[in-house]
């Protein structure tokens, strides 16, 4: 007899058989479902700050990002916003950061992505988001954009 056992020599605990454990008992089919389900809703939906993100890319891609130099993310945010071939949406979007110019270039020369960078100016200023970039169209696709307000339409024919 092994010693601490209090079963005799020949004595064999009886086994339970082992049951397979499949993934739908342990619960990751139904979370892969719901992960394909959210992967496919974050790739559908539209992408919300396109104007503002394109402008923080602009900025993070200068020189003086790469150098973490804040001052000199100011002054290649400044040189942007006057240049004279921006579109209304981009010079809306220079409108948006002129007060916070400071706050968004330190932001950008610390190295927060684009994404992060026009969540927190959306933060404090909400038109950040809700600026889109112009699509010009030819003029026989009038009937695509039938449901436009005219507003809208104007601006899009323009």
């Amino acid at each position: 007899m092994r010693r601490g056992s209090s079963r005799g020599r020949g004595a064999t605990m009886a086994r339970s058989p082992r049951r397979s454990r499949t993934m739908i008992d342990r619960g990751m089919l139904p979370r892969a479902v719901l992960l394909l389900g959210l992967l496919w809703r974050c790739a559908a939906a539209p992408q919300e700050c396109a104007v503002c993100e394109d402008t923080i890319g602009h900025l993070a891609a200068s020189a003086a990002a790469r150098q973490r130099s804040e001052a000199g993310v100011r002054a290649v945010l400044d040189a942007y916003c006057e240049q004279e071939r921006l579109n209304t949406a981009e010079a809306q979007m220079c409108y948006v950061l002129e007060p916070m110019r400071q706050q968004v270039s330190a932001w950008v020369a610390l190295g927060v992505d684009a994404k992060r960078t026009c969540a927190k100016i959306s933060r404090m200023n909400g038109e950040a988001c809700a600026l889109f970039h112009e699509s010009k169209v030819g003029a026989g696709s009038w009937v695509e954009y039938r449901p436009m307000t005219a507003k809208r339409r104007a601006i899009v024919y323009a």
